[in-house]
């Protein structure tokens, strides 16, 4: 999906990316994805965390691999 920052205001919009194809796997805490906040208008990467891959499979489904168009406004995430 195409973006053009020329289509949105600095923090009008973000994308999330999942950084890595599989998940990084530790023996002491688990298996992890990272994950990275970009700004849409600016094309800035806001920030990257390790979210654990349980909590990564229930917003995959509907934040980053379903969306078609970027979403606007301010992103809540429940921790």
């Amino acid at each position: 999906m195409p973006i053009n920052p020329d289509e949105y205001e600095r923090n009008e919009a973000w994308l999330l990316f999942r950084l890595n194809d599989a998940p990084v796997r530790t023996e002491a805490d688990g298996d992890f994805n990272g994950i990275a906040v970009t700004d849409a208008g600016t094309g800035l990467i806001l920030g990257m965390e390790f979210v654990a891959a349980v909590a990564a499979e229930g917003m995959s489904n509907c934040a980053m691999d379903h969306v078609e168009k970027p979403l606007r406004g301010p992103i809540l995430a429940a921790s």
